[in-house]
């Protein structure tokens, strides 16, 4: 299903764990209203992605314009407003708000915010977890996984958070950028943007990227657009052309320019059984 939401609160646990999940929710892919609502319980709501470059929020009447992947930290009391549709995939989990005086103690305040972070193979792992143990819930000892499995993306998160942009290298600032290229490649993306999110100007992200990389990052992400296209010609059977619009190339003559540079061949011949095959 493309949304859901699952109370866990009254799920059997066999530990006295402090960070007991109430309620998890899931999204994928589906346009959401927009909508006002000022939260009681404390949630923490992971948007992994977005129909458009950034997710706007309001957030007790201050203007939050975030890229994804990016965190949504709900305290009790907090007013949330989201001005407009969006097309999103998220994930979250909520608490009682007894939990936040229990991160007090262990260093971990936090406020009402929306808050952007690198999606690191620790944290899809962590992700990955969470997905295969609500599937799994009814299982004895599920809901206290769930629990573990939430309390360590909050923790790892804030964790990432301490590490701000201004205390990572610009190599790793820009490695960030690579990756955030690697999950919206599909998407439209201002370069701008995302280099003003990593703590860049224009020209110092195109510097620091040629240090890093041989390609510039529009021949980057068009890359990637074309890894992805091959995967479709052998995997679907859709025309070459719904192909190219889901991958968001721009234009057909480019696509079939650029694919023949970077496979030797046109689209409809690597996507014959035999092509690509060593003899």
């Amino acid at each position: 299903m493309p949304q859901w939401t699952l109370n866990v609160k009254d799920f059997p646990r066999r530990n006295r764990f402090p960070f007991r999940v109430r309620q998890i929710y899931h999204c994928s892919e589906m346009a959401l209203p927009p909508a006002c609502r000022t939260w009681d319980d404390f949630e923490l709501c992971l948007r992994l992605s977005s129909g458009t470059d950034f997710t706007e929020d309001i957030v007790d009447g201050k203007i939050m314009k975030v890229p994804c992947p990016n965190a949504a930290w709900r305290l009790p009391g907090s007013v949330w407003d989201q001005p407009s549709h969006s097309v999103r995939n998220v994930i979250s989990f909520r608490y009682s708000p007894d939990v936040l005086k229990t991160m007090g103690l262990l260093g971990m305040e936090t406020e009402s915010s929306v808050r952007s972070f690198a999606m690191t193979a620790e944290l899809e792992m962590l992700i990955a977890k969470f997905y295969r143990t609500i599937y799994d819930l009814y299982t004895p000892g599920a809901p206290d996984t769930l629990d573990w499995v939430c309390f360590s993306l909050m923790a790892t998160l804030r964790l990432q958070e301490k590490s701000d942009a201004s205390s990572q290298s610009a190599g790793d600032r820009i490695r960030n950028a690579s990756i955030w290229f690697r999950t919206h490649y599909a998407e439209k993306i201002d370069i701008d943007a995302v280099a003003a999110a990593n703590g860049f100007s224009h020209d110092h992200f195109f510097k620091v990227w040629k240090k890093h990389f041989d390609l510039s990052p529009v021949q980057y992400i068009n890359d990637l657009r074309l890894e992805a296209a091959a995967r479709q010609l052998k995997e679907t059977s859709l025309a070459i052309s719904n192909i190219i619009r889901s991958v968001r190339f721009a234009g057909e003559y480019m696509f079939y320019r650029e694919f023949r540079r970077k496979f030797g061949m046109t689209p409809a011949e690597y996507r014959r059984p035999s092509a690509g095959k060593k003899s």
